[in-house]
Protein backbone atom coordinates (compact mmCIF):
# COMPACT_ATOMS: atom_id res chain seq x y z
CA UNK A 1 0.00 0.00 0.00
CA UNK A 2 1.23 3.35 -1.31
CA UNK A 3 0.77 6.64 0.86
CA UNK A 4 1.35 10.09 -0.03
CA UNK A 5 -0.39 13.56 0.91
CA UNK A 6 -2.65 15.29 -2.37
CA UNK A 7 -2.41 18.81 -1.99
CA UNK A 8 -5.60 19.18 -1.84
CA UNK A 9 -9.51 16.95 -1.44
CA UNK A 10 -10.33 15.78 -4.56
CA UNK A 11 -13.80 18.16 -5.62
CA UNK A 12 -15.07 14.75 -6.72
CA UNK A 13 -15.04 11.12 -5.69
CA UNK A 14 -16.10 8.37 -8.79
CA UNK A 15 -17.48 5.50 -7.74
CA UNK A 16 -16.62 2.34 -10.18
CA UNK A 17 -18.21 -0.95 -9.33
CA UNK A 18 -16.40 -3.88 -11.17
CA UNK A 19 -16.95 -7.62 -11.72
CA UNK A 20 -15.04 -10.19 -14.42
CA UNK A 21 -14.75 -7.01 -17.10
CA UNK A 22 -11.01 -6.02 -17.08
CA UNK A 23 -10.73 -5.32 -20.61
CA UNK A 24 -13.55 -2.62 -20.00
CA UNK A 25 -12.58 -1.49 -16.55
CA UNK A 26 -8.85 -0.46 -18.43
CA UNK A 27 -11.09 1.18 -20.85
CA UNK A 28 -12.93 3.14 -18.09
CA UNK A 29 -10.22 4.49 -16.20
CA UNK A 30 -8.52 5.38 -19.87
CA UNK A 31 -11.28 7.51 -19.85
CA UNK A 32 -11.07 8.84 -16.78
CA UNK A 33 -7.33 9.78 -17.56
CA UNK A 34 -8.21 12.25 -20.28
CA UNK A 35 -10.86 14.14 -18.23
CA UNK A 36 -10.81 18.19 -18.26
CA UNK A 37 -11.66 18.02 -14.66
CA UNK A 38 -7.64 16.70 -12.73
CA UNK A 39 -8.70 16.52 -9.21
CA UNK A 40 -11.03 13.62 -8.83
CA UNK A 41 -10.45 10.50 -7.30
CA UNK A 42 -11.57 6.92 -8.79
CA UNK A 43 -13.28 4.70 -6.21
CA UNK A 44 -13.00 1.39 -7.81
CA UNK A 45 -14.86 -1.46 -5.87
CA UNK A 46 -14.10 -4.55 -6.51
CA UNK A 47 -16.88 -7.66 -6.79
CA UNK A 48 -14.62 -10.68 -6.13
CA UNK A 49 -13.48 -10.20 -9.57
CA UNK A 50 -11.51 -13.87 -10.90
CA UNK A 51 -10.13 -12.47 -14.53
CA UNK A 52 -6.94 -11.15 -13.28
CA UNK A 53 -8.58 -7.03 -12.20
CA UNK A 54 -6.96 -7.55 -8.66
CA UNK A 55 -3.32 -8.17 -10.44
CA UNK A 56 -3.72 -5.19 -12.95
CA UNK A 57 -5.09 -3.00 -10.45
CA UNK A 58 -1.75 -3.72 -8.31
CA UNK A 59 0.50 -2.51 -10.62
CA UNK A 60 -1.29 -0.21 -12.96
CA UNK A 61 0.31 3.05 -12.03
CA UNK A 62 -3.40 5.32 -12.44
CA UNK A 63 -2.46 9.56 -13.18
CA UNK A 64 -4.66 10.15 -10.73
CA UNK A 65 -5.98 9.53 -6.91
CA UNK A 66 -7.63 6.37 -6.44
CA UNK A 67 -8.85 4.30 -3.64
CA UNK A 68 -9.35 0.19 -4.59
CA UNK A 69 -11.68 -1.93 -2.13
CA UNK A 70 -12.84 -5.60 -2.25
CA UNK A 71 -15.01 -7.34 0.07
CA UNK A 72 -13.33 -9.29 2.85
CA UNK A 73 -11.46 -12.73 1.40
CA UNK A 74 -12.41 -11.23 -2.15
CA UNK A 75 -16.35 -12.22 -2.43
CA UNK A 76 -18.95 -11.60 -4.48
CA UNK A 77 -21.94 -9.57 -3.19
CA UNK A 78 -23.58 -7.87 -6.26
CA UNK A 79 -23.70 -4.64 -7.38
CA UNK A 80 -25.49 -2.72 -4.75
CA UNK A 81 -23.31 -4.44 -1.99
CA UNK A 82 -20.09 -3.84 -4.09
CA UNK A 83 -21.08 0.33 -4.60
CA UNK A 84 -21.38 1.01 -0.84
CA UNK A 85 -17.86 -0.12 -0.23
CA UNK A 86 -17.30 3.12 -0.88
CA UNK A 87 -19.58 4.97 1.63
CA UNK A 88 -17.22 4.98 4.47
CA UNK A 89 -14.72 6.76 2.21
CA UNK A 90 -16.46 9.13 0.31
CA UNK A 91 -14.96 12.82 1.12
CA UNK A 92 -15.51 14.93 -1.81
CA UNK A 93 -17.99 16.99 -2.37
CA UNK A 94 -19.78 15.73 -5.28
CA UNK A 95 -20.06 11.89 -5.81
CA UNK A 96 -19.97 10.64 -9.89
CA UNK A 97 -20.93 7.27 -10.47
CA UNK A 98 -19.79 5.38 -13.36
CA UNK A 99 -20.38 1.55 -14.80
CA UNK A 100 -17.12 0.19 -15.54
CA UNK A 101 -17.86 -0.62 -19.10
CA UNK A 102 -18.33 2.88 -20.60
CA UNK A 103 -16.13 4.90 -21.17
CA UNK A 104 -16.40 8.42 -20.19
CA UNK A 105 -16.06 11.51 -22.88
CA UNK A 106 -13.39 13.75 -21.84
CA UNK A 107 -15.78 16.67 -20.55
CA UNK A 108 -17.70 13.78 -18.88
CA UNK A 109 -16.73 15.06 -15.00
CA UNK A 110 -17.12 18.78 -16.33
CA UNK A 111 -20.19 18.47 -17.24
CA UNK A 112 -21.57 16.72 -14.23
CA UNK A 113 -20.19 19.46 -12.11
CA UNK A 114 -21.11 22.17 -13.94
CA UNK A 115 -25.23 20.81 -13.56
CA UNK A 116 -24.36 19.86 -9.91
CA UNK A 117 -22.43 23.23 -8.93
CA UNK A 118 -25.26 25.18 -10.95
CA UNK A 119 -28.47 23.61 -8.92
CA UNK A 120 -29.15 21.58 -6.08
CA UNK A 121 -29.95 18.32 -7.86
CA UNK A 122 -29.46 15.07 -9.30
CA UNK A 123 -27.46 15.10 -13.10
CA UNK A 124 -28.63 12.32 -15.05
CA UNK A 125 -25.66 11.72 -17.97
CA UNK A 126 -26.14 9.56 -21.09
CA UNK A 127 -24.61 6.31 -22.22
CA UNK A 128 -24.67 5.36 -26.26
CA UNK A 129 -23.85 1.93 -27.27
CA UNK A 130 -21.35 2.23 -30.16
CA UNK A 131 -23.26 -0.98 -31.74
CA UNK A 132 -26.87 0.09 -32.05
CA UNK A 133 -27.08 -0.66 -35.48
CA UNK A 134 -26.23 -4.11 -34.67
CA UNK A 135 -27.72 -5.06 -31.64
CA UNK A 136 -31.12 -5.28 -31.39
CA UNK A 137 -31.44 -4.41 -27.35
CA UNK A 138 -28.75 -1.62 -27.26
CA UNK A 139 -30.59 0.20 -30.38
CA UNK A 140 -34.06 -0.27 -27.81
CA UNK A 141 -32.08 0.77 -24.77
CA UNK A 142 -31.57 4.34 -26.70
CA UNK A 143 -35.74 4.94 -26.87
CA UNK A 144 -35.94 4.33 -23.20
CA UNK A 145 -36.83 6.55 -19.86
CA UNK A 146 -34.36 9.55 -20.21
CA UNK A 147 -34.00 9.52 -23.76
CA UNK A 148 -37.31 10.85 -24.07
CA UNK A 149 -36.32 13.84 -23.07
CA UNK A 150 -34.48 17.26 -24.09
CA UNK A 151 -31.13 18.12 -22.69
CA UNK A 152 -31.54 19.79 -18.95
CA UNK A 153 -35.13 19.12 -18.62
CA UNK A 154 -36.35 17.76 -15.46
CA UNK A 155 -37.05 14.36 -15.72
CA UNK A 156 -39.33 11.44 -13.67
CA UNK A 157 -37.04 10.63 -10.72
CA UNK A 158 -37.47 6.67 -11.25
CA UNK A 159 -35.34 7.04 -14.21
CA UNK A 160 -32.39 7.41 -12.12
CA UNK A 161 -29.79 4.85 -13.49
CA UNK A 162 -26.69 4.81 -11.46
CA UNK A 163 -24.38 3.90 -14.42
CA UNK A 164 -23.37 7.88 -15.09
CA UNK A 165 -24.83 9.68 -12.55
CA UNK A 166 -24.11 12.82 -9.97
CA UNK A 167 -25.26 13.84 -7.26
CA UNK A 168 -23.99 16.17 -3.94
CA UNK A 169 -22.26 12.76 -1.46
CA UNK A 170 -24.11 14.04 1.42
CA UNK A 171 -27.39 12.63 -0.08
CA UNK A 172 -26.05 9.39 -0.91
CA UNK A 173 -24.62 8.90 2.50
CA UNK A 174 -27.54 10.66 4.52
CA UNK A 175 -29.73 7.24 2.82
CA UNK A 176 -27.14 4.96 3.33
CA UNK A 177 -26.29 4.11 -0.33
CA UNK A 178 -27.61 1.42 -2.41
CA UNK A 179 -29.89 -1.30 -1.06
CA UNK A 180 -27.43 -4.23 -0.24
CA UNK A 181 -30.21 -6.87 0.16
CA UNK A 182 -30.60 -6.75 -3.50
CA UNK A 183 -28.44 -8.88 -5.46
CA UNK A 184 -30.84 -10.34 -8.61
CA UNK A 185 -30.85 -8.57 -11.81
CA UNK A 186 -32.59 -5.09 -12.15
CA UNK A 187 -34.47 -2.68 -9.72
CA UNK A 188 -31.92 -1.70 -7.57
CA UNK A 189 -31.25 1.99 -9.08
CA UNK A 190 -35.22 2.33 -8.66
CA UNK A 191 -35.43 1.59 -5.10
CA UNK A 192 -32.49 3.86 -4.38
CA UNK A 193 -33.91 6.72 -6.82
CA UNK A 194 -37.38 5.75 -4.21
CA UNK A 195 -35.11 6.29 -1.43
CA UNK A 196 -34.05 9.64 -2.73
CA UNK A 197 -37.39 11.08 -3.58
CA UNK A 198 -38.40 10.57 0.13
CA UNK A 199 -35.60 11.78 1.47
CA UNK A 200 -35.04 15.28 -0.79
CA UNK A 201 -37.43 15.19 -3.31
CA UNK A 202 -34.21 16.87 -5.36
CA UNK A 203 -34.69 17.39 -9.49
CA UNK A 204 -33.42 14.51 -11.77
CA UNK A 205 -31.96 16.96 -14.62
CA UNK A 206 -31.43 15.08 -18.19
CA UNK A 207 -27.56 15.82 -18.44
CA UNK A 208 -26.81 14.06 -22.23
CA UNK A 209 -23.72 16.20 -22.12
CA UNK A 210 -22.10 14.27 -19.57
CA UNK A 211 -22.18 11.22 -22.01
CA UNK A 212 -19.86 7.67 -22.19
CA UNK A 213 -19.76 5.23 -24.38
CA UNK A 214 -20.04 1.42 -23.76
CA UNK A 215 -20.56 -1.72 -26.13
CA UNK A 216 -24.17 -3.76 -25.39
CA UNK A 217 -22.94 -7.32 -24.99
CA UNK A 218 -26.36 -8.90 -23.72
CA UNK A 219 -28.41 -10.82 -26.59
CA UNK A 220 -32.72 -9.91 -26.90
CA UNK A 221 -32.92 -13.28 -25.22
CA UNK A 222 -30.62 -12.83 -22.74
CA UNK A 223 -32.18 -9.16 -21.50
CA UNK A 224 -35.65 -10.28 -21.60
CA UNK A 225 -34.78 -13.16 -19.62
CA UNK A 226 -33.52 -10.86 -16.92
CA UNK A 227 -36.79 -9.10 -17.21
CA UNK A 228 -38.54 -12.15 -16.13
CA UNK A 229 -35.99 -12.52 -13.20
CA UNK A 230 -36.63 -8.96 -12.15
CA UNK A 231 -40.47 -9.35 -11.93
CA UNK A 232 -39.93 -12.40 -10.07
CA UNK A 233 -37.49 -11.38 -7.54
CA UNK A 234 -36.34 -7.67 -7.28
CA UNK A 235 -40.06 -6.11 -8.00
CA UNK A 236 -40.98 -7.83 -5.43
CA UNK A 237 -38.84 -6.84 -3.13
CA UNK A 238 -39.51 -2.71 -3.79
CA UNK A 239 -43.16 -3.13 -3.62
CA UNK A 240 -43.12 -4.60 -0.08
CA UNK A 241 -40.50 -2.23 0.76
CA UNK A 242 -42.62 1.15 -1.02
CA UNK A 243 -45.80 0.16 -1.24
CA UNK A 244 -46.96 3.32 -1.35
CA UNK A 245 -45.18 4.61 -4.54
CA UNK A 246 -44.81 1.31 -6.38
CA UNK A 247 -48.97 0.55 -6.44
CA UNK A 248 -49.02 3.95 -9.25
CA UNK A 249 -47.13 1.71 -11.25
CA UNK A 250 -50.34 -0.51 -12.14
CA UNK A 251 -48.49 -3.47 -10.40
CA UNK A 252 -52.47 -4.47 -9.04
CA UNK A 253 -53.08 -5.55 -12.77
CA UNK A 254 -50.59 -8.50 -12.22
CA UNK A 255 -51.96 -9.36 -9.00
CA UNK A 256 -55.76 -8.83 -8.47
CA UNK A 257 -58.67 -10.95 -9.80
CA UNK A 258 -61.01 -8.38 -11.15
CA UNK A 259 -61.86 -8.90 -14.68
CA UNK A 260 -59.69 -6.45 -16.23
CA UNK A 261 -56.77 -7.90 -14.45
CA UNK A 262 -57.28 -11.24 -15.92
CA UNK A 263 -57.58 -10.01 -19.79
CA UNK A 264 -54.46 -7.85 -19.15
CA UNK A 265 -52.70 -11.33 -17.67
CA UNK A 266 -54.19 -13.59 -20.58
CA UNK A 267 -52.61 -10.78 -23.15
CA UNK A 268 -49.32 -11.28 -21.70
CA UNK A 269 -49.30 -14.55 -21.20
CA UNK A 270 -45.96 -16.78 -21.64
CA UNK A 271 -47.44 -18.29 -25.02
CA UNK A 272 -48.35 -14.76 -26.56
CA UNK A 273 -45.35 -13.67 -25.21
CA UNK A 274 -42.86 -15.96 -27.28
CA UNK A 275 -44.84 -15.63 -29.65
CA UNK A 276 -44.13 -12.10 -30.17
CA UNK A 277 -40.76 -12.41 -29.44
CA UNK A 278 -39.92 -14.62 -32.14
CA UNK A 279 -40.98 -12.09 -34.46
CA UNK A 280 -39.31 -9.09 -32.83
CA UNK A 281 -35.74 -8.72 -35.18
CA UNK A 282 -37.56 -9.32 -38.28
CA UNK A 283 -39.85 -6.41 -37.98
CA UNK A 284 -39.76 -3.14 -39.55
CA UNK A 285 -38.21 -0.31 -37.10
CA UNK A 286 -41.38 1.54 -36.73
CA UNK A 287 -43.07 -1.51 -35.10
CA UNK A 288 -40.09 -3.11 -33.81
CA UNK A 289 -40.23 -0.66 -30.13
CA UNK A 290 -43.84 -1.37 -29.62
CA UNK A 291 -43.03 -5.27 -29.95
CA UNK A 292 -40.09 -4.67 -27.15
CA UNK A 293 -42.65 -2.86 -25.01
CA UNK A 294 -44.79 -5.36 -25.11
CA UNK A 295 -42.35 -8.36 -24.46
CA UNK A 296 -40.32 -6.65 -21.75
CA UNK A 297 -43.85 -5.93 -20.15
CA UNK A 298 -44.75 -9.70 -20.47
CA UNK A 299 -42.14 -10.87 -19.69
CA UNK A 300 -41.82 -8.68 -16.01
CA UNK A 301 -45.28 -9.76 -15.72
CA UNK A 302 -44.67 -13.39 -15.89
CA UNK A 303 -42.06 -13.17 -13.60
CA UNK A 304 -43.97 -11.28 -10.94
CA UNK A 305 -47.18 -13.68 -11.11
CA UNK A 306 -45.44 -17.05 -11.31
CA UNK A 307 -42.75 -15.86 -8.55
CA UNK A 308 -42.41 -18.48 -5.32
CA UNK A 309 -40.07 -16.40 -3.52
CA UNK A 310 -37.19 -17.83 -5.24
CA UNK A 311 -34.45 -16.32 -6.56
CA UNK A 312 -33.58 -17.04 -10.30
CA UNK A 313 -29.98 -16.89 -10.86
CA UNK A 314 -29.49 -16.66 -14.62
CA UNK A 315 -26.09 -18.13 -16.40
CA UNK A 316 -25.45 -17.71 -19.78
CA UNK A 317 -24.14 -20.88 -21.64
CA UNK A 318 -22.02 -20.10 -24.64
CA UNK A 319 -22.94 -16.92 -27.15
CA UNK A 320 -27.06 -18.22 -27.72
CA UNK A 321 -29.93 -18.23 -25.50
CA UNK A 322 -29.33 -21.49 -23.27
CA UNK A 323 -29.13 -20.50 -19.55
CA UNK A 324 -29.17 -21.90 -15.92
CA UNK A 325 -31.63 -21.38 -14.03
CA UNK A 326 -30.06 -21.45 -10.33
CA UNK A 327 -32.94 -20.59 -7.45
CA UNK A 328 -32.66 -20.17 -4.16
CA UNK A 329 -34.72 -18.11 -1.12
CA UNK A 330 -34.55 -14.54 -1.69
CA UNK A 331 -34.31 -12.64 1.55
CA UNK A 332 -36.68 -10.05 1.80
CA UNK A 333 -35.66 -8.50 5.27
CA UNK A 334 -34.28 -5.14 4.95
CA UNK A 335 -30.51 -4.15 4.30
CA UNK A 336 -27.53 -5.10 6.84
CA UNK A 337 -25.52 -2.80 7.90
CA UNK A 338 -22.82 -2.63 5.52
CA UNK A 339 -19.71 -5.65 5.62
CA UNK A 340 -16.24 -3.29 6.05
CA UNK A 341 -14.44 -3.25 2.65
CA UNK A 342 -10.58 -4.01 2.77
CA UNK A 343 -8.46 -1.12 1.38
CA UNK A 344 -6.89 -3.55 -1.02
CA UNK A 345 -4.42 -0.51 -2.90
CA UNK A 346 -4.59 3.01 -2.23
CA UNK A 347 -2.52 5.71 -4.75
CA UNK A 348 -2.51 9.12 -4.06
CA UNK A 349 -0.43 11.36 -6.26
CA UNK A 350 1.17 14.75 -6.01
Amino acid sequence: MTRTMAPSPPIADVIIPTYNNLDELRACLRGLERQTVRNVRAIICVDGSTDGTFEYLDRVELPFPSLILSHPGRSNRGRNATRNLALPHCRAKFLLMLDSDIVPTERWAEHHLGALEGCDCISLGEVHYTNADTNIWAAYMHTRGRSKYPAGAAIPFQYLTTGNVGMRTRYFLAIGGQDGAMRGYGGGDTELAIRLHKAFNLPTIYNPSALGHSVMLKTLAFALEQMEQFGGENLRYIRSKHRDFMEGYGLKLFAERTLTSRIVRLLLAPLVVRSIERWIRFAPRWTRNHMMNYAVLGRICNGFTSSTGERIDLVPRGSGARFARIAHRASLTPPQPPVPSEVYRRVSHP
